[in-house]
C-alpha cells in the first residue's frame, strides 16, 4: 500500500466508526484494558486519526501495525466484514472492486 492508501484506509475505518457511533469522538485510552466498548470505540477513532499523522511523520512501519490492529478490532466486534476491509486496502496495482466497498 502507498502512503496514501494509508491514509485513505484509515480515514475510512474512522468514517465507519464514526458513523455507527455519531456520539462518540476519538480518546486515548492508556489503560492497559479498556472498562468497556465505548472507550475502545473512542480509542480505535483516535488510532486512526494518528495513523494518519504517523504517515505525515513518516512512521509507515508503525501506521501499518496500527491499521491492521483497528482492523482485527472492527472485524472481530462486526463492524467491518472480511470483504469490506480487503476492498479498503487491496495490494499496490489491484482493482478495487465496487461492488465490495
Amino acid at each position: 500500500m502507498t502512503d496514501e492508501k494509508v491514509q485513505e484506509a484509515a480515514r475510512r475505518m474512522r468514517a465507519g466508526i464514526g458513523g455507527a457511533y455519531p456520539e462518540l469522538g476519538p480518546e486515548r485510552i492508556e489503560r492497559a484494558r479498556p472498562s468497556n466498548w465505548l472507550e475502545v470505540v473512542r480509542h480505535l477513532l483516535w488510532m486512526c486519526d494518528r495513523i494518519v499523522d504517523l504517515i505525515a511523520e513518516e512512521q509507515r512501519e508503525k501506521a501499518m501495525r496500527w491499521l491492521g490492529f483497528v482492523q482485527g478490532v472492527c472485524w472481530s466486534s462486526g463492524l467491518y466484514s472480511l470483504d469490506e476491509l480487503k476492498a479498503m486496502n487491496p495490494p499496490d496495482g489491484a482493482e478495487t472492486d465496487p461492488a465490495r466497498e
